[in-house]
């Protein structure tokens, strides 16, 4: 071997041949990044694994390198400053986020502890002896914050310039790779601390920046106007957008309200798009709580379209050539145009009209039940009951096995209304926040039924019923079903918003993945 040119080698005795194997058959070409004096690597056993490192130097801190291995070529980009170094995975476009799991910190050769954050860096950090777990103590607090500040730098330049190189790329890979809560309850550790330390740093930024609200679509974000004394994150570039939002979440920076949207738009510097009128008008139309500005506030702000000034009002009204493309916007966010406009106070027979027709031509056509001329009518009082007990009505009870529960009792309900004397139109369908429409002369009811398996069972309201019920008052009614062995049972309730009390309840969780490698065991052919 030295006549081959070595000039050191290590013979090692009484080691275990198996697990000198396995040692290097687990060579890692990633344990070659920060060995600054090593150029090739070759393995032998029964066959022989080459590895080559290549490196060029970009300026003083800068470092491309190019790792060759017998599975191909890898390419990181290593920013050394202050005894660190920073190893960003990379490609033809610049950094590359690794995935988390991949990002030991090294003392020089990598140890199990994982950095926070999707880059791979290196320091003289203490370490136990076998040099896998990283020790914390005065020496690697040191050298913690020297990382600290490299990486709130590179943060920091970006938010305040977007346009720098890589931006995207920087953003992404110096992204927390562990959430708060794993934080909050893991043990103390390097990552832990390094994250504490950058996002102690980067708290600066939430007193300058303001985030747009993410139900705003990308391109108008970007031209909102923010508040006085704000300057707007810079999300809205490319695929570094997600990063830079996480990013700002993490340093504290807060997010513009709807009052916020709405005062920069007012004032005639925002510019505003039909797309975003209908992003503001859905937004406020489906929030649960108040978003600090009504629907007619939303609604009636005024914007350029086509060198007319207009406002949602006009667009649902159809008093423009876009208002059926507005109408396709905001029922693509899941809004019901129909509602929207009753809701708005815009839905005049015409209106009404018109949506029958619309649900007939969709093959859904209401079920209407007419009254009986020779009836008497009978007004909002006949449905709240005398307080004398039931009163027996014979109509027949759908018993259909095709019929669920809740479809019989809606169909019950409605013969019930045509027998009460109201004109009753099915309207269970159509997403409205009611069941049935229930008119007589002077009178509108919007009827939402509520099928019991016994009395007293608890029953919940949709955020769309709930919406419909606040808005219109005594015109929304309850109608309670209690199905016994021989009779149906229904209790009306007008205005039942205002009269019942209320629990806001959590359903269901759901468990969202949103980082995977996707990997096919199984190609299927046609």
């Amino acid at each position: 071997m030295r006549l081959e040119g070595f000039e050191t080698v290590f013979v090692l005795q009484g080691l275990r041949m198996d697990s000198i194997v396995d040692e290097v058959s687990q060579f890692d070409s990633d344990y070659l990044i920060f060995l600054t004096s090593v150029s090739f690597v070759t393995l032998r056993n029964k066959q022989e694994k080459q590895f080559g490192v290549e490196r060029m130097s970009i300026d003083d801190e800068l470092l491309d390198l190019t790792i060759s291995s017998p599975t191909g070529a890898d390419r990181w980009v290593l920013l050394s400053r202050d005894g660190v170094t920073l190893a960003f995975s990379a490609d033809e476009d610049g950094p590359v986020p690794l995935r988390a799991g991949h990002c030991s910190v090294h003392a020089f050769l990598p140890t199990l502890e994982q950095t926070g954050f999707l880059v791979r860096i290196n320091a003289d950090v203490s370490t136990d002896p076998s040099r896998t777990r990283v020790v914390l103590d005065g020496r690697t607090d040191e050298l913690i914050q020297s990382t600290a500040g490299i990486i709130s730098g590179i943060i920091s330049r970006i938010f305040d310039d977007p346009s720098v190189k890589f931006a995207g790329g920087l953003l992404s890979s110096l992204t927390p790779s562990i959430d708060d809560v794993s934080l909050q309850f893991g043990r103390r550790s390097f990552a832990s601390d390094l994250i504490a330390a950058v996002r102690s740093r980067i708290s600066a930024l939430s007193e300058e920046f303001i985030l747009p609200p993410e139900w705003i679509n990308g391109v108008d974000a970007a031209d909102l106007l923010p508040p006085i004394g704000k300057r707007l994150c810079p999300v809205v570039n490319g695929s570094n957008g997600d990063a830079a939002r996480r990013l700002a979440r993490f340093a504290g920076v807060g997010v513009m309200s709807v009052a916020d949207v709405v005062s920069a738009v007012a004032s005639g510097n925002t510019k505003w798009s039909l797309t975003s009128c209908a992003d503001l008008v859905s937004h406020v139309a489906s929030s649960v709580l108040s978003p600090g500005v009504t629907l007619g506030d939303a609604a009636a702000i005024a914007f350029e379209v086509d060198g007319v000034i207009l406002t949602a009002n006009d667009l649902l009204r159809g008093g423009s050539s876009r208002s059926s493309e507005f109408a396709d916007l905001v029922a693509s966010r899941g809004i019901d145009v129909m509602s929207l406009r009753r809701r708005l106070g815009l839905l005049d027979e015409a209106d009404a009209l018109e949506a029958k027709s619309a649900v007939a031509a969709g093959g859904l056509e209401p079920i209407v039940r007419e009254v009986d001329p020779a009836r008497p009518l009978l007004t909002e009082r006949s449905l709240r009951g005398s307080g004398e007990g039931a009163r027996a009505i014979d109509i027949e009870i759908p018993t259909s096995s095709n019929s669920s529960a809740w479809r019989s009792a809606e169909l019950l309900v409605l013969e019930l209304l045509t027998e009460l004397g109201y004109q009753a139109s099915d309207h269970s369908r159509q997403n409205l926040g009611y069941d049935i429409l229930a008119t007589s002369p002077g009178t509108r009811l919007f009827v939402e039924v509520k099928s019991l398996s016994y009395p007293g069972q608890p029953f919940s309201l949709t955020p769309n019923e709930d919406s419909l019920a606040r808005d219109s008052g005594s015109a929304y009614v309850l109608a309670l079903t209690y199905r016994a062995s021989n009779a149906v049972y229904v209790q009306f309730i007008p205005d039942a918003r205002k009269v019942l009390n209320y629990v806001k309840q959590c359903r269901q969780w759901a468990w969202e993945c949103s980082e995977y490698d996707f990997v096919p065991t199984h190609e299927v052919r046609s």
